[in-house]
């Protein structure tokens, strides 16, 4: 059953294969030697518990290199700190149990419980987050075959793209049943990355979208419970068959049918062809 759920977390967050960041990710800024601090001062069993879990967290797009400590608990957790933003850092505990897999965040005094289920749905302390979709989500960039693999980065830089009248849109309402202001960054960057189609993109890369929003809310819309979005993709006008680039740009609304305070942002996708 593990080995399913990890499956399905990185097929519903569209992962082919690691995610590489650059920019001002904060996978970039973390020192790489903390994770294997942490691991280091475990011993053999939870060791062995700690590669098992952080393969989750990997799906989901929580790398290796945010970690900056790991502590057990008196229930024997493993408790992880991962450096999501340069403000935020998140506690996360990885639960696998018959209903799928939890992850526990607390943020302050913020808590979430996420638990993903073997058929891709994702429940927020109990609560079936649902996706209203008002424009379908993007095609396949590229059709799948058993010989092929295509790896997805996001990059900093540019390319030429496409002008926005040649442009894929996507747009849907997020209801969470919860408002944004109780929610840990953790389960938002999560929801962001999981329902708003950028290719490849991982949880972890929509910490600081997520913050913002977060910084939108508590200010200017402390109910707010609902998010509605709109994400256009670009084709750069240089894509090959064996390599292509795209531009996400998206906006985010704290009210649905798009409406209400909203934030953006752009990502950039590299797309390659990796042959077997």
């Amino acid at each position: 059953m593990r080995k399913i759920l990890i499956t399905v977390l990185c097929i519903c967050l569209i992962l082919t294969s690691t995610i590489v960041s650059f920019g001002d990710s904060p996978k970039e800024k973390v020192g790489e030697n903390k994770f294997q601090k942490a691991y280091n001062k475990m011993d053999k069993h939870h060791k062995a518990r700690m590669q098992d879990e952080t393969e989750i967290l990997e799906a989901i797009g929580f790398y290796e290199n945010m970690i900056i400590d790991a502590t057990t608990d008196k229930k024997d957790n493993i408790i992880y700190e991962l450096q999501l933003t340069d403000d935020v850092i998140s506690e996360i505990i990885v639960v696998e149990n018959l209903d799928g897999i939890l992850l526990d965040i607390t943020e302050g005094n913020l808590h979430d419980e996420l638990l993903f289920d073997e058929n891709g749905d994702i429940y927020i302390d109990g609560y079936k987050v649902e996706l209203s979709i008002d424009e379908e989500p993007f095609d396949n960039l590229e059709p799948n075959a058993s010989d092929v693999t295509w790896s997805n980065s996001v990059f900093s830089g540019s390319t030429p793209y496409k002008t926005s009248y040649d442009s894929s849109e996507c747009k849907a309402d997020i209801n969470a049943g919860k408002k944004i202001n109780d929610m840990t960054v953790g389960v938002l960057s999560t929801l962001i990355s999981k329902f708003s189609v950028y290719i490849g993109a991982g949880a972890s890369i929509f910490s600081s979208l997520a913050s913002d929003i977060k910084d939108v809310v508590k200010r200017l819309c402390p109910d707010a419970a609902y998010l509605s979005y709109k994400v256009y993709r670009y084709s750069s006008t240089v894509n090959t068959s064996t390599k292509s680039y795209y531009k996400y740009t998206g906006t985010f609304w704290m009210k649905t049918n798009y409406t209400g305070y909203s934030v953006s942002n752009s990502i950039y996708m590299r797309r390659v062809l990796i042959t077997h």
